[in-house]
C-alpha cells in the first residue's frame, strides 16, 4: 500500500487510504534586536543530593587533613619530649656521680663515732612476740547474708 510518495510495510488496521494534512510551515520571522537586549543563558540544573556529596566529600577531606596534620603535630612533639627525657636522665646520672664522689663513706663513720653513735652490729636487739586473741565470727543466718549482701550491693 502506498501513502503519498511512501511505501507502507504495514496496514493501519483497514486498507482504506488517510489523507496526509500537510501543515503550512511556519516561518521564523526575524525581528531586529534591540541594542539593550542580551541573549538568554541557558539554566543549569543541580542535583541536590550530588551536591551535598560534594559537601560532605569536602568536609571529610578537610577533617582528614586536620587529623593528619594534628598527628604529625603530635609525633614531633613526643619526639621533642623524648629527647629532653633522655637529655635529663643522662644529667642526672652525671649529677648523681658527682653527689656520690663528693662524700667519703670512711670519713662519714669517723665523725659518727667522734659523736658517740655505735656500729649496728653492737647495739643490743630484743625481740618480743605477742599473740593477740581472736574474735570468732557468729555464723549469719540466710536472712541476714541476704540483708548483708543488699545493704552493701545499694551501699
Amino acid at each position: 500500500m502506498q501513502k503519498g510518495n511512501r511505501i507502507l510495510l504495514y496496514t493501519d488496521g483497514s486498507s482504506a487510504l488517510q489523507p496526509e494534512l500537510q501543515l503550512p510551515e511556519k516561518r521564523k520571522s526575524r525581528l531586529p534586536r534591540r541594542r539593550g537586549q542580551t541573549q538568554t543563558q541557558p539554566v543549569l540544573y543541580y542535583d541536590p543530593v550530588a551536591l551535598m556529596s560534594l559537601v560532605v566529600t569536602v568536609v571529610m577531606l578537610v577533617l582528614l587533613v586536620a587529623g593528619v596534620t594534628a598527628l604529625w603535630q603530635a609525633k614531633t612533639e613526643a619526639a621533642v619530649l623524648q629527647s629532653r627525657v633522655t637529655q635529663l636522665q643522662q644529667d642526672n646520672a652525671q649529677l648523681r656521680k658527682e653527689y656520690e664522689a663528693g662524700f667519703d663513706l670512711s670519713q662519714i663513720r669517723e665523725d659518727a663515732l667522734a659523736m658517740g653513735l655505735v656500729p649496728q652490729s653492737q647495739v643490743e636487739t630484743i625481740t618480743i612476740t605477742v599473740e593477740l586473741p581472736q574474735e570468732e565470727a557468729a555464723e549469719l543466718s540466710l536472712w541476714e547474708q541476704v540483708w548483708t549482701f543488699l545493704t552493701g550491693l545499694f551501699a
